[in-house]
């Protein structure tokens, strides 16, 4: 029993040497890596991505995808509007579509002139669980849903599902699914567009929101559109200047 208990012992102490890594990426692909994606490629759970003042765009810096990873992506200062990654109003920013964990982070990171059919910005569907942190998402469009962020369950969402006026067919969307949870705290959402919620959309999922600012976005519930079996809790946040109905839900 004694000689098992030691062992049990040796194996904890060891593990916990095991520290994440943290890679650090330049705009101009001088850092440790070229690209952010190909920091996201070798990244192990609890790894951190950290970006360096600049804009990041082009091929690897933007459609980036997590991969079902759980690390953190975040700027070096800590403060977005000196760190962005530019879609160049084609691409989209970042994509969480592979169950990510609770224990993802997005911080301190602006997302700019981003495009996508939905989630300009981000989107995050089927489960993935980020906490988005001190990002601003400006300027960026979705021609269906969520120009800034979109959080939903693809399985349960389909683009018949969202009727004029925000109605839902009986019975729509009612399947068995894996909703997800995204935390959204101390965010901006600035002149972002969409035919439905230009700052942000969620429908199918768990969102909590505090601190945010929602500033001049259109589209349909132009600044927040929450709807179809949404669970959300939204606190100390702030609607100034939208369009349609500014929040909807």
């Amino acid at each position: 029993m004694r000689a098992q208990l030691l062992f049990v012992g040796f194996v904890f102490l060891t593990s916990s040497f095991v520290s994440a890594e943290t890679y650090v990426i330049h705009p101009d692909g001088t850092g440790e890596l070229p690209t952010i994606q190909e920091a996201i490629d070798i990244a192990q759970d609890g790894d951190v991505i950290a970006l360096t003042a600049g804009v990041f765009t082009g091929d690897g810096n933007w459609e980036l995808d997590f991969l079902g990873k759980e690390i953190t992506l975040r700027s070096v200062t800590g403060n977005p509007e000196s760190c962005a990654i530019d879609g160049a109003g084609e691409h989209r920013g970042i994509y969480l579509h592979s169950g990510e964990p609770e224990g993802t982070l997005i911080e301190g990171i602006t997302l700019m002139h981003c495009q996508g059919h939905r989630g300009g910005g981000i989107y995050v569907i089927d489960g993935a669980s980020p906490a988005i942190c001190d990002c601003i998402f400006d300027s960026n469009e979705a021609t269906n849903w969520g120009g800034g962020l979109c959080c939903l369950d693809e399985d349960l969402v389909s683009d018949e599902v969202l009727c004029p006026g925000g109605s839902r067919p009986e019975g729509a969307g009612r399947q068995l699914g894996s909703r997800g949870t995204a935390s959204v705290v101390g965010c901006r959402f600035l002149n972002n567009h969409a035919a439905s919620g230009g700052g942000m959309l969620a429908a199918e999922y768990s969102v909590s929101l505090s601190d945010c600012e929602f500033m001049a976005n259109s589209g349909n519930g132009g600044g927040l559109y929450l709807f179809h079996g949404v669970v959300a809790v939204v606190s100390g946040t702030r609607f100034d200047g939208n369009g349609g109905e500014g929040a909807y839900w």
